[in-house]
This record gives C-alpha cells, structure tokens and sequence, in this order.
C-alpha cells in the first residue's frame, strides 16, 4: 500500500515563530544600536500595514529598516538571516520527528502561506530542509483556497496549528481526500470532526 505524504506547515506548526521573531529582532537592535522602543516603534508601524502576519515580507522589511536607521541591507541581512536563529527556534520535536518519519521513508512535504523565499530560508537555516521532497513544497500567498488545495497530491495528510485554515480547507476538500490534521498547541481541546493532536511526536503513533 502506497504511503501517505505528510505535508506540514512552517510557522508554529515546526518553528515557533515568536521565537524567531524575538531572537532575530535582539540581534538587529544589537547591531543597529537603537534603544529597543525606537526598534518597535518601526517593526510595529510596518506589521499594521499587513492584513494577516502571513504578508510579513522579509526583503521589505529588511529595506525599511535601512531606510529609517541608515544601515546597508545586505548587512542587515546577514545579521537577520543567521541561521542559528532559525535553528535555535524549531520546536523542541521538530528534528528528532522528520528524523523518525524520513527513516521510514515517509514522503514528508509543506503547506505555508507566506512569501516562498523567505518560507524557503526557514526551512534551509533551520537545517530541515533535508528532509522534504523537492517536488512537494507547496508555498502559496494563501492556502485556504481552491486553487491552492486542488495543487496538493491526493490523500496527503495536512498538519497545520492553525484550526480556521484547517476549516476552510475542510469546506474545500472534497475529491482530493486530504486528510486534516490540527495542531493544537495552545489548549487541551478537541476538534468533534478534525483529528487533533498535541505534539508533533503523535504523528509517529
């Protein structure tokens, strides 16, 4: 019988993206030498002019920090690139799970929303890519929507903590057989139609 490829989300379902964001924005205000208000008040004027954290562009937003502190982007770059960061961010389980599932040759895949370079570079600094078919990287502006769900292999399996995403998606699927899965990291409850799970390590079970 043929094996189910998993595809998973990147933010706060195998990164803790708050965490990033903490570690990376230290750095630069380190590097830039501005007092951590001064820091904020720039990162806080451009995230209002997202609709959803999702659009967070990292190229622009590397640009409008050399706009307001005068400092070379590429500079910049290096310092918010840095993938100890982006290691040092991944859920305590994310390695030793993909680790697990690759040994049993399990397809293992993605399923982001976000801009595909900047969603790409979590995957490379993190050192995870490694694990995931090149051929089942699926990054779109958005995901809950048809055309995007009709672009996923059938009866692939979706792990994903965000449960509105997971709904829509629900609604959507319906040739595809996908399977959902919601990664509820933040309470004990239990979705009465998609599976729920507490920790990536369930996936193994």
């Amino acid at each position: 019988m043929k094996k189910p490829i998993i595809l998973f989300d990147i933010d706060f379902t195998l990164v803790d993206t708050d965490k990033l964001r903490s570690l990376t924005s230290l750095a630069l205000i380190k590097f830039l030498k501005v007092a951590r208000k001064d820091y904020e008040t720039v990162s806080e004027k451009y995230a209002k002019g997202l609709k959803n954290y999702t659009d967070f562009n990292s190229k622009q937003y590397l640009k409008c920090l050399s706009s307001e502190f005068g400092k070379n982007v590429n500079s910049l770059g290096k310092v918010f690139y840095n993938p100890k960061f982006y290691r040092q961010s991944l859920f305590t389980e994310t390695v030793s799970v993909l680790e697990k599932l690759f040994k049993k040759e399990i397809k293992l895949g993605i399923f982001s929303e976000g801009f595909k370079n900047f969603q790409r570079k979590k995957l490379k600094n993190s050192g995870i890519l490694k694990f995931f078919d090149r051929q089942n990287l699926f990054i779109f502006r958005r995901k809950a929507r048809k055309s995007s769900v009709i672009a996923l292999p059938k009866n692939s399996i979706i792990v994903d903590d965000n449960l509105a995403v997971l709904e829509e998606i629900d609604e959507l699927n319906n040739s595809k057989k996908i399977k959902l899965v919601w990664l509820n990291r933040k309470t004990k409850k239990i979705h009465k139609k998609i599976k729920t799970i507490f920790s990536l390590e369930e996936i193994l079970e």
